[in-house]
């Protein structure tokens, strides 16, 4: 949690963001590339032919990070992670560089009642139906 906390801070440093740019453009090669991130598809790669937006509510959120740190036996707090996830987002919407927004042309999957194999099966049908294959 604390290197997810540092790494949204640090993010919201423009010469970190301006440096490592086309580092992380040149990773878009042939055949292609999955990224994941809060800005992949608004600043990193706004050309994509497929934009895949999750977002669900804090409490949400703050649960499943809740459950997969006490899986690992980390001493967590549910008050705190909701907390912390709240002050990474008014972060992550307010830097002035690479802002957390939803990206054009995103599809936006709303995740709250959903099983990753549902949202698995919404992204697969979003890639086949772009790409007319049948991944």
């Amino acid at each position: 949690e604390e290197v997810a906390k540092t790494a949204s801070k640090v993010s919201s440093i423009p010469k970190v963001r301006e440096s490592i740019l086309n580092i992380q453009r040149a990773f878009n090669k042939e055949p292609g590339l999955i990224a994941e991130g809060r800005d992949m598809g608004s600043v990193i790669f706004p050309e994509a032919g497929v934009k895949i937006f999750l977002t669900a509510s804090i409490e949400t959120r703050a649960q499943r990070r809740f459950k997969q740190l006490k899986d690992r036996t980390f001493n967590v707090s549910l008050p705190a992670l909701i907390k912390d996830l709240d002050a990474r987002d008014k972060r992550d919407k307010s830097r002035k560089s690479s802002p957390l927004i939803i990206p054009e042309g995103a599809l936006v999957i709303e995740t709250d009642d959903l099983s990753i194999i549902q949202v698995k099966n919404i992204v697969k049908d979003k890639v086949n139906k772009t790409y007319g294959t049948n991944i």
